[in-house]
C-alpha cells in the first residue's frame, strides 16, 4: 500500500498517462493497517533479540523508519525521510528527540561513515522507543474509534482524530494535540 500510494501520489511519468490514471487511491485506513501490520512484525523480531540491531546504520535506519510509521498511523500519508524526522522532533515526546536528531544526522553520512557496531546504550533506547511506538499506535487507534463511535468532530478536518502524543505517551506532563497537515509533510497532494 505504502509502495502504491507512493507510485500514484509521487511518481515520476516518463512516458504515458500519469500514475494517477493507472493506479487506485490508497485509503488513509489502507496505509495504516500495512504500517501498523509492519510494526508489530518489526518491533519483537528485535526486542526479543538486540544483538539484531548491532549496526550503527540499522539502529538509525529503525528509528527513522518507526518515525515514519508514526507519522503514517497519525496522519494516513507517507512522508520522507527528512520530513518524518522533522514531525517527530515536534510531535513525539522530547525524550526521543536526541535518538531522532543522531539517527537523522547518521543517515545523511555517506554510506561509509555510517558502518561500525552501535553503541549499546543507543540500541537500549532504541528498543525503547520501537516499544513505545506500539503504545502510541494503540492510543491512537483507541482515539479513533472512539472518534467513530462518536461522529464527525468539528472542531477539526475530517483527517482522523487529533493524537496527543506529548505527555500522553508516558502519562505524565502537559500534552498539546498534534492535527495532521493541511498537506503531506514534504511536499505533496493530500489523499
Amino acid at each position: 500500500q505504502v509502495t502504491r500510494w507512493i507510485l500514484r501520489d509521487h511518481g515520476l511519468v516518463r512516458a504515458g498517462p500519469p500514475a494517477a490514471d493507472l493506479i487506485d487511491p490508497v485509503t488513509p485506513e489502507a496505509l495504516r493497517s500495512e504500517v501498523r501490520g509492519v510494526m508489530r512484525r518489526l518491533t519483537p523480531m528485535f526486542v526479543n533479540d538486540p544483538k539484531a540491531m548491532d549496526s550503527r546504520w540499522l539502529q538509525a535506519f529503525l528509528v527513522i523508519l518507526y518515525v515514519r510509521m508514526l507519522h503514517t498511523l497519525q496522519t494516513g500519508l507517507v512522508a520522507s525521510k527528512a520530513a518524518a524526522a522533522a514531525w517527530g522532533l515536534e510531535a513525539l515526546d522530547a525524550r526521543w528527540k536526541p535518538l531522532i536528531t543522531a539517527a537523522d544526522a547518521l543517515r545523511r553520512l555517506p554510506p561509509e561513515d555510517r558502518q561500525g557496531p552501535a553503541d549499546r546504550a543507543v540500541v537500549a533506547e532504541t528498543l525503547a522507543f520501537l516499544r513505545q511506538a506500539l503504545r502510541i499506535d494503540a492510543k491512537m487507534t483507541e482515539q479513533r474509534a472512539k472518534a467513530a463511535r462518536l461522529g464527525p468532530d468539528p472542531s477539526h478536518s475530517g483527517a482522523g482524530p487529533k493524537f496527543t502524543p506529548k505527555g500522553a505517551q508516558h502519562g505524565r506532563g502537559p500534552s498539546r494535540s498534534v492535527a495532521p497537515p493541511s498537506r503531506p509533510l514534504g511536499g505533496g497532494r493530500r489523499v
